[in-house]
């Protein structure tokens, strides 16, 4: 599996660099349409570096573009310490439960670099078709 170098500026991922990497339980279309929602809800905070952490300036709950998946999907388990947990996981295999590996790596470094929540999420939906599975 090779990830495109920097994914940020191009904003553009190929589903074929995770032909190797298929989520054990690939997201519905269901879970894509509320995680579209939820980012641009401005409900959540946006942060970088890890999925949910605490601003330390006045102590309000930030995420990543990822954590806000993880929030509204019960159940998902982070893989790696509290900065390095982009990546979804069962504690067993670590093997990417929802998402292709090279999808999050480029999601998280586009939330990482700057692109905001709305930004994420138009991208989001541009590759609706990409990223869901067909049933």
């Amino acid at each position: 599996m090779v990830c495109e170098e920097d994914p940020a500026e191009s904003h553009d991922w190929d589903p074929a660099d995770d032909a190797e990497s298929s989520p054990s339980h690939p997201i519905t279309l269901k879970q894509f349409d509320a995680w579209v929602m939820a980012l641009k809800s401005g409900s959540y905070r946006q942060a970088s570096d890890a999925l949910k952490s605490v601003d330390p300036h006045d102590g309000h709950t930030v995420f990543c573009c990822l954590g806000v998946l993880r929030d509204i999907t019960p159940g998902i388990v982070p893989v790696g310490g509290p900065n390095e947990d982009f990546l979804y996981g069962n504690s067993l295999s670590f093997d990417p439960i929802m998402l292709p590996t090279c999808l999050q790596i480029h999601l998280a470094e586009m939330n990482d670099k700057g692109s905001s929540f709305e930004e994420i999420a138009e991208w989001l939906e541009a590759r609706k078709d990409d990223i869901c599975p067909k049933s």
